[in-house]
């Protein structure tokens, strides 16, 4: 990950020459020349990158740059900290005034001394590299194309698969999109992570009965990473003219063609005739355009059919060709495959409980458990059996023979963090810190994604509202696409709420994280911090009673931590002595998370951690206090200092049942985008003035904020606002409505535990798309008060004493409803014809009153989705679900019996809801 550390930091000084240039003074002009010795070294990474697999030399050098390239940035960074701190506003002495510039004088010397040391360093190794035989490469090259990662892909399409399981479906599916001429994809895509099986089933495919029947002419050629188009035509026109070696002259005539000569032929071939050309493991979008000219898109009968890792290059191909996602297989798919590999011709119950565990193992994966199935049927006994068993994390981390040091397995998925560009590498091994089977949220990993500066803009962008996360979420995407992450939840709109690692992706992560110094992950009592560089660290306590002594007194290399993380687990006990010391050894600190941390009091020096980019604060327990009810609050006080943290964009502040002291220095970080309290905090009114930037305002307690104060944040777009008073309502819309600064707001939630009336918050004019209301209405606003735009509406505990139905289906762009814990208090609901015209899901849950549900034919047209959970006394679905052919899942959770054998198969309901691609009666 040379290159990508190198670059990110050339693109760092480039906006550091700009925005620290107050700061760094004397030494900028190192900063810049700095800056071109890094432009220049970076164009012989890339292939330096792809040579350390197999050259410890060039190995040993690679780390030796990487490790100089965060010295260059941490020199700079403790420097313009430094200078920063002593300039601080304030009248000082003259005394005083000489003794800091005799010190500012000390300190640019030595930083200009230690850059010139760094400098003089890289230069060496630059040439080094050169001397070696490095070449630099341009943008156009292939970074890794190493012969032994081809030829361990390479494939062909007369290799028979001895083994193929849980493709049938798939299998049909794609033999029926490439022969299907009503609706004739001219390209048909196979995606997915290494491993799972996209060759073997394009080679399924491939030699199909009805396949081989259907098609004139049949061409496989695998795209490696060095692609070279001329190879490939020629490939492709050999087999499609020229098959039998017997045919010496046409292969001859071949051979000669030109490169346009050969794209023409092709061409010409596949508009006479129907031909199908695999293309098997294409990475690129630059790949394809290159073979382009060779094949007639939308002409003709031919066909394509290509393996890619990349979902974005197939969409690249053809827009409108057909897409499969490969899944993973699934337990019971899995031991059968299983069993073929290890060839367990007998049912053994001791193999088959050590099988069966060790498949767990594999995840789904086909690759790891052929490999591991391939291994265990070279000694069948219950002996070996039992040792790979105990040791098969090892045991995937071991090479095939001796010759290699990483698994098969793991070659092969490490091809594709290989190949991925630079500016992705950072963000795949981020998420070596996170549990296993950890479903991560993508705003929160976006965010600290930000925060450590993965995501480069330039000075120019800095004040543009959302650029980075923008980008950030685009990186989260082609991470997905190219199958190195898996999606989670997601949204009805189609964006990613969560997402996850493959376990086996996850070791991948791991190994390179630890091997490159970029994160490691630190278990409080079973080790101590390690005497290597390491440049993030994940903190993670399994035993009671862990302390924080180890990092107070870990080593001085480890000093200049870029992200402290700490993990879910025990709980750690802190001294406020532990937590001071921390603070003032780790100051270059972007990304810092204190979770089941229970300090005495939070220090004052954590104001000193001025690059801070990102604070979130969950801590257990704090100085204790009884109310006038007996019952024991909790308290944490948040120093004045806290108000120092100029740069940091994200603030969180989490505790269950915690009351936070909050002093009013909030409005002085005035680069905060996201800020989140606990569901209680108190101390003197909140002032917001100043929070340009802030786009997320999350548990804002109406009782003690500044109201007016709040139409400064011009830039808000989620609001989220608990302890509703009638006062905080109406200076709300007069000073959001009506002044028109509510323009950028998208997300509303109103949390009260009195009643409320909304009618006078006048949201018809706001660009509001999302509201939630939990909290008993004085009424349902009409439907000129809702919002004009409005697509998710959620209603909890309104206890509403009329069908809100008849208003609710008027909301032209509604497309999400959700009615939660007696959002309304009556017996009977309407949905009549053409209403909800656009809504895609509708849940009812814990309506206690309702008892019969109408749906008339013509209503929710496009519904995709509903879920019925805790209507104990609705008796049976509506008939009018019938006539919703849209509908694809129905879920039926905590229903009576009565109401859950009506639709099952051969019940008085089923005929209702047999349309439904998805029931499920829980």
């Amino acid at each position: 990950m040379a290159e990508s550390v190198v670059s990110f930091l050339a693109g760092r000084l480039g906006n550091m020459a700009v925005e620290e240039a107050k700061f760094l003074n004397k030494v900028g002009d190192q900063v810049r020349q700095m800056h071109t010795e890094l432009l220049h070294l970076r164009s012989f990474l890339r292939d330096a990158d792809k040579r350390q697999e197999e050259d410890q030399v060039v190995r040993n050098w690679i780390s030796e740059i990487r490790e100089a390239a965060y010295d260059i940035e941490d020199v700079i960074n403790t420097f313009t900290m430094e200078v920063a701190s002593r300039r601080g506003p304030g009248v000082i002495t003259t005394l005083k005034r000489y003794a800091f510039i005799f010190k500012e004088y000390l300190q640019l010397h030595r930083t200009s001394s230690e850059i010139e040391t760094i400098k003089a360093k890289i230069s060496d190794l630059t040439t080094k590299l050169q001397n070696y035989g490095i070449s630099p490469l341009t943008d156009g090259e292939s970074l890794y194309g190493g012969a032994g990662f081809i030829n361990l892909r390479r494939t062909h399409s007369h290799y028979e698969e001895d083994v193929v399981v849980g493709f049938k479906e798939d299998l049909a599916i794609l033999v029926s999109a490439l022969l299907d001429e009503s609706r004739n994809f001219r390209v048909v895509s196979i995606c997915g992570m290494g491993g799972l099986g996209k060759t073997t089933l394009a080679k399924e495919v491939y030699k199909h009965r009805d396949i081989r029947r259907r098609f004139d002419g049949f061409a496989w050629v695998y795209v490696s990473q060095q692609c070279q188009t001329k190879d490939v035509w020629e490939q492709l026109l050999l087999k499609l003219i020229a098959p039998s070696l017997e045919q010496a002259e046409q292969r001859s005539v071949i051979a000669s063609m030109k490169p346009e000569e050969l794209a023409k032929k092709l061409y010409m071939l596949q508009q006479e005739k129907k031909y199908l050309v695999v293309i098997d493991d294409i990475w690129t979008p630059e790949t394809w355009e290159s073979l382009k000219p060779a094949f007639p898109l939308g002409k003709g009968g031919s066909k394509i059919l290509l393996t890619s890792r990349n979902k974005d290059l197939a969409l690249h191909v053809d827009p409108r060709g057909f897409l499969l996602n490969l899944r993973f297989l699934t337990d019971d798919e899995s031991w059968d495959l299983f069993e073929k590999k290890a060839l367990l011709n007998e049912a053994d119950p001791d193999f088959e409980k050590l099988g069966r565990n060790m498949v767990k193992k594999c995840g789904g994966l086909p690759l790891a458990i052929v490999i591991l199935g391939g291994m265990l049927a070279k000694k069948p006994t219950l002996n070996y059996w039992n040792s790979v068993e105990e040791n098969i994390d090892s045991y995937f981390r071991k090479g095939r023979d001796k010759e290699h040091d990483q698994s098969y397995v793991q070659k092969v998925l490490a091809l594709s963090y290989r190949e991925l560009p630079y500016r992705l590498k950072p963000c795949f091994l981020y998420l070596s810190h996170f549990p296993e089977d950890f479903e991560i949220s993508a705003t929160r990993l976006i965010r600290m994604w930000v925060a450590e500066g993965f995501v480069l803009t330039t000075p120019d962008q800095v004040e543009k509202d959302d650029l980075s996360e923008n980008l950030a979420g685009q990186f989260l995407q082609e991470l997905i696409d190219r199958s190195m992450i898996q999606p989670g939840k997601i949204t009805t709109s189609g964006r990613v709420k969560t997402c996850r690692l493959h376990d086996l992706m996850r070791d991948l992560s791991i190994s390179i994280a630890q091997e490159e110094n970029f994160f490691k992950i630190l278990h409080l009592h079973d080790e101590t911090v390690s005497s290597r560089r390491v440049h993030r660290l994940a903190v993670r306590a399994d035993h009671e009673n862990s302390d924080l002594s180890i990092l107070a007194s870990g080593d001085e290399r480890n000093i200049n931590l870029r992200a402290l993380l700490f993990l879910e687990g025990k709980e750690i006990k802190a001294e406020r002595r532990e937590l001071k010391s921390m603070f003032n050894k780790f100051k270059l600190l972007r990304v810092l998370e204190i979770k089941c941390i229970s300090p005495t009091r939070l220090p004052k020096e954590i104001g000193e951690l001025v690059y801070l980019r990102s604070l979130t604060l969950h801590i257990f327990h704090y100085r204790t206090h009884r109310d006038s009810a007996g019952l024991t609050q909790r308290f944490l006080d948040l120093p004045y200092t806290i108000g120092n943290l100029t740069s940091l964009q994200t603030l969180e502040l989490l505790g269950d049942s915690l009351i936070l002291d909050l002093p009013n220095v909030i409005w002085k970080i005035s680069a905060l985008k996201y800020l989140h309290f606990p569901s209680n905090s108190r101390g003197c009114k909140l002032h917001f003035h100043g929070l340009k930037y802030l786009q997320i305002l999350e548990n804002l307690d109406a009782r003690t904020c500044d109201v007016d104060g709040l139409s400064e944040i011009t830039n808000l777009r989620k609001l989220t606002v608990y302890s509703m008073t009638p006062f905080f309502l109406r200076i709300f819309s007069s000073i959001f409505c009506k002044s028109g600064t509510l323009g950028q707001l998208r997300s509303l939630s109103l949390k009260s535990r009195t009643t409320m009336d909304i009618s006078d918050a006048e949201l018809s004019g706001s660009a509001i798309r999302k509201l939630y209301i939990h909290g008993e209405l004085l009424a349902l606003p009409t439907l000129s008060q809702f919002p004009n735009h409005i697509t998710k509406l959620i209603l909890s505990s309104s206890k509403l004493n009329q069908d809100p139905m008849p208003t609710l289906e008027q909301l032209e762009s509604l497309r999400i409803l959700r009615l939660h814990w007696n959002a309304f208090a009556m017996k009977k609901m309407v949905c009549s014809d053409g209403g909800f015209l656009q809504l895609r899901s509708l849940v009812l849950n814990e309506l206690h009153h309702l008892e019969t549900w109408k749906v008339d034919k013509g209503a929710m047209p496009r519904l995709s989705h509903l879920a019925i959970s805790r209507c104990t006394r609705l008796k049976n679905v509506p008939k009018g679900l019938r006539f919703i052919r849209t509908l694809q899942e129905l879920e039926i959770r905590a229903m009576s019996a009565e109401f859950k054998e009506r639709i099952k198969g051969g019940g008085k309901d089923f005929d209702i809801i047999q349309h439904v691609k998805s029931v499920i009666i829980a």
